[in-house]
Formats: structure tokens, C-alpha cells, sequence
């Protein structure tokens, strides 16, 4: 019995993540792969993120004394005062505020780094924009990335 196969380009996206994901490790030969394939930057608004942020992690919002005892993990890169003020706005409910500022002040200037040295496309990659971060919106976004020549 023969089996034939034929060549065939797959397109795979994947997140730009770092070696560890959760408990687990992405094999090397894989992190080399993602790192020296094409890029495409994701660009959802500040306000779109912080909105998918607060419903996906919604239980910091009601667990606020978990909220606040995760950002002691921030000390040592941005100051107890800083996260000082960060958990009294938690203590006053103030939760976008408080995203939003982790988001512009801390997540994305080390994102942006970080992904700029380990991802050698990452300069010259193009944006999409998707319109919101509904599900149905990234659908739409994703069927037209899939069907982009």
C-alpha cells in the first residue's frame, strides 16, 4: 500500500509568548520557529483591551484583596509607592483605571521590548486592526487574515 502527500503550505498563528507559558515550556525548536517566521501586530485600542481584560480576568474585580497582593509581585520594577497607589484605587473599586495604567505604564513598554529582540520580524510587520474585541469582530478578523494572499 502507498500513501501519498502532498506539499502544502499551512498557515499557524500563534501569540508572541515567552519560552514558558503557565507551568508548562514550549519546545525550543518551536520558539526558534515562531521567532524567525513572519509577524503581524495585532493593534486593538487601549480601551478595547482594557474592556477584554476586565471581563476576561473579572475575578480580580471581585476578589480585590487578590488583585491588589498580585501587584506586590511589581515592587521590585515599579515602586512600592507606585503600586502603592495602584492598590488603594483597587480599595476605591477604581479597576479600569487601574488596568489601564498597568497596561500603558508597565505591560506594554516591556512587551514591546521584549518583543522587538526575540522576534526578528517584529520592525517590519503590518498591522490589523481589529474594530472591537467581540468575538464576532476577531472572527471577521481572523477569516480575512486566513484568506489574505
Amino acid at each position: 500500500m502507498r500513501c501519498a502527500v502532498s506539499a502544502q503550505t499551512v498557515l499557524v498563528f500563534v501569540e508572541a509568548e515567552s519560552k514558558k507559558v503557565g507551568n508548562l515550556a514550549v519546545p525550543d525548536e518551536l520558539m526558534v520557529a515562531m521567532r524567525a517566521s513572519p509577524c503581524l501586530r495585532v493593534d486593538l485600542s487601549l480601551e478595547n483591551r482594557v474592556n477584554l481584560l476586565l471581563e476576561d480576568y473579572a475575578f480580580f474585580t471581585q476578589d480585590r484583596a487578590l488583585f491588589a497582593d498580585r501587584l506586590e509581585r511589581l515592587v521590585a520594577l515599579r515602586g512600592k509607592s507606585v503600586v502603592q497607589a495602584w492598590q488603594e484605587r483597587i480599595e476605591r473599586g477604581e479597576m479600569r483605571e487601574v488596568v489601564t495604567q498597568l497596561l500603558s505604564g508597565h505591560y506594554d513598554p516591556g512587551y514591546e521590548t521584549s518583543t522587538g529582540n526575540n522576534f526578528v520580524h517584529y520592525a517590519q510587520a503590518p498591522l490589523v486592526t481589529p474594530k472591537s474585541h467581540s468575538m464576532a469582530d476577531m472572527l471577521v478578523l481572523a477569516r480575512e487574515l486566513v484568506q489574505a494572499p
